[in-house]
């Protein structure tokens, strides 16, 4: 389904249902977060990890009874969940990188660069996830 409103909103981005943060709460999340402390920062980190650990949990624990039903050992498995972490985190530590490193000019020109890349940011995801859905329901 993800896939499939991804793909509308390509097409026809101004219909329908969409995957993102409604216009009307925007300012109200922007003010929100410019007024944010750090404790306060890492006190949202825990409850969202907390919250979010019953969605996310079945698929590590899926993933390594596969890994290690095909024989692999429990540090194999170990290893290989590591490695999925990296390289799913690898992006937003590259971000954080060239904001934190870079001036105010290159925030805004990754803001740009987002704003301008977003429509096909959303088609490709989502024919990558509608090809993901086809072949699993196969």
């Amino acid at each position: 389904m993800a896939g499939l409103i991804n793909v509308k909103d390509y097409f026809f981005p101004n219909i329908g249902p969409h995957l993102e943060i409604p216009e009307k709460t925007r300012p109200f999340l922007k003010k929100l977060s410019e007024q944010a402390s750090l404790p306060a920062a890492a006190l949202l980190g825990v409850l969202v990890t907390l919250l979010e650990t019953p969605c996310s949990l079945p698929i590590y624990v899926g993933t390594a009874k596969i890994l290690a039903d095909a024989g692999l050992s429990s540090l194999g498995v170990l290893g290989y969940l590591v490695y999925y972490n990296f390289l799913f985190t690898l992006p937003l530590w590259i971000i954080l990188l060239i904001v934190w490193r870079g001036s105010e000019w290159k925030i805004v020109q990754l803001q740009d660069f987002q704003h301008r890349g977003k429509k096909w940011m959303k088609l490709g995801l989502g024919l990558m996830l509608l090809v993901m859905g086809i072949w699993l329901i196969r």
